[in-house]
């Protein structure tokens, strides 16, 4: 499915004009038209190409493309048909789009909530931590939304937000095809690395987060994406491809299982440690947002190492 603001259109321009700029040729009115005219011969451009062009005939610098553009932006740019490469915006990933998102309403860095394309019937709560029923969710929280293209794309759920707070860098690691998407979360000082932990051909890198880290905490689940990309054939091939992950209503029920491990263990560690200063659970029940910047370094690695393992196994 492509994004509702994806739009093609032909346009018109000059090939000897040293700044040629491009006009969809309906937005042209007919009297303006010079080009297409008899008079096309008085404009400068025009003699200097061909000093005596047949009478009647279009303006033999007058070129035609037809072009892809996004109708979304003010100053839209027009792609070449035959220069377009596979994007987000020809399919389901155009979603997570912040300008798609920010049409539809859902201003990033305003609030985090789920994309509304969902329906509320769609969205569960765990302890004030968002669940998408329809997102796949991997052992170390990073969740899968599998498009109907084929196309996947890839971010952090809301558990691990609540442990982190919000991520002070985001580095994402080179890779070379077929190796698991990866990305460092830089957490008051510790790093946070993760992994997909399923093969997937990476087409496109949410860079927009390097400069500006606070979308991820902001909207996890639209402009807040790390990844995109296809699940490798033999993924595909070897059944279902999300099969390991949970979704839906087992994803609410191993969410509810996440929380309360995480709860019981801080409690644990409250009880049995020197006083220290930890402030772990604000209330005696569920452990507190921002955690992670609460703990020791050693405490809060052996943290991520227990919930958030680089690349888990099945």
């Amino acid at each position: 499915m492509s994004c509702p603001f994806l739009k093609e259109a032909t346009v018109r321009f000059c090939q000897s004009a040293p700044f040629a700029k491009a006009l969809p040729r309906a937005s042209i009115a007919a009297g303006d038209d010079r080009c297409t005219r008899p008079d096309h011969a008085t404009c400068p451009y025009a003699v200097a190409q061909v000093p005596v062009a047949p009478a009647g005939a279009a303006c033999p610098s007058l070129a035609e493309r037809r072009v892809q553009y996004c109708a979304a932006v003010s100053l839209p740019r027009f792609i070449p048909n035959a220069s377009v490469l596979p994007s987000r915006c020809s399919t389901d990933a155009y979603r997570h789009c912040a300008v798609y998102l920010e049409w539809v309403g859902q201003r990033p860095g305003v609030s985090a909530r789920p994309s509304p394309r969902r329906a509320e019937e769609a969205v569960e709560t765990v302890d004030g931590i968002t669940v998408p029923l329809d997102l796949a969710y991997a052992p170390n929280h990073l969740w899968l939304e599998r498009g109907a293209d084929g196309t996947g794309t890839i971010g952090v759920d809301g558990f691990l937000l609540r442990v982190i707070g919000h991520a002070d860098r985001v580095t994402f690691v080179p890779s070379r095809p077929g190796v698991r998407p990866f990305v460092v979360l830089s957490v008051g000082g510790v790093e946070l690395p993760l992994a997909f932990p399923l093969l997937v051909e990476r087409t496109g890198i949410n860079y927009s987060l390097r400069s500006g880290p606070g979308r991820l905490s902001d909207d996890p689940y639209g402009s807040g994406w790390l990844f995109e990309g296809y699940l490798r054939d033999d993924v595909v091939a070897a059944g279902d491809p999300t099969r390991p992950l949970v979704s839906g209503r087992d994803a609410v029920t191993w969410m509810q299982r996440e929380v309360d491990r995480l709860s019981g263990r801080m409690h644990d560690e409250l009880s049995r440690s020197e006083d220290h200063g930890l402030r772990a659970a604000a209330d005696g029940g569920t452990f507190a947002g921002g955690l992670a910047r609460t703990l020791r370094r050693e405490d809060a690695l052996r943290l991520f190492a227990e919930f958030f393992p680089v690349a888990p196994t099945f």
